[in-house]
């Protein structure tokens, strides 16, 4: 059974080994195992990671199946429009419809959200299509996370309709 929930203190060694094996998996042919390891080490830092706990405006989510974490997302709001900062699948979990429940379970925490926009790296095929399946449209290019000219991204984005709050 799949479980998706907030991500907590005693959870941060889990989800940074998800995104440190989901990140070499996707990343080490386009940008080499070393420069994996480098962007890993600096943006999942176990610290930062714990920093991302409880931030207000935010959801910090995993998804577990028999107690082991399959996948991770990070989304950050500004007034309505909401930034999807990573949503990570564990390879082997990839198509079974995890990245879509977890996607959409992040979605529902921000209900007044009019416009969910992502970054994902130029060549990850796989993760763009994704995106599409799942309402995103590409919106533009940009070097990746703003400040990266040597890593192309692509700017999507999926509008929605605000729901009130229950």
């Amino acid at each position: 059974m799949l479980t998706i929930r907030d991500v907590e203190s005693c959870d941060i060694p889990a989800v940074r080994r998800l995104l440190v094996a989901t990140w070499h998996a996707t990343y080490d042919s386009s940008l080499g195992p070393e420069k994996v390891a480098e962007l890993t080490d600096s943006w999942h830092a176990s610290g930062t990671l714990g920093r991302q706990i409880g931030v207000p405006n935010t959801a910090f989510l995993l998804a577990e199946r028999g107690g082991e974490v399959i996948a991770t997302s990070y989304a950050v709001a500004d007034g309505d429009a909401v930034l999807l900062r990573r949503l990570y699948v564990l390879p082997a979990q990839q198509r079974r419809g995890v990245g879509a429940a977890l996607l959409g379970r992040t979605i529902d925490r921000f209900p007044v959200a009019r416009c969910f926009t992502l970054e994902v790296e130029r060549s990850n095929a796989p993760a763009i299509r994704f995106y599409e399946r799942n309402g995103f449209v590409q919106a533009r290019l940009s070097g990746c996370c703003g400040d990266r000219s040597d890593i192309q991204a692509i700017i999507m984005e999926r509008l929605l309709q605000p729901r009130a709050e229950s």
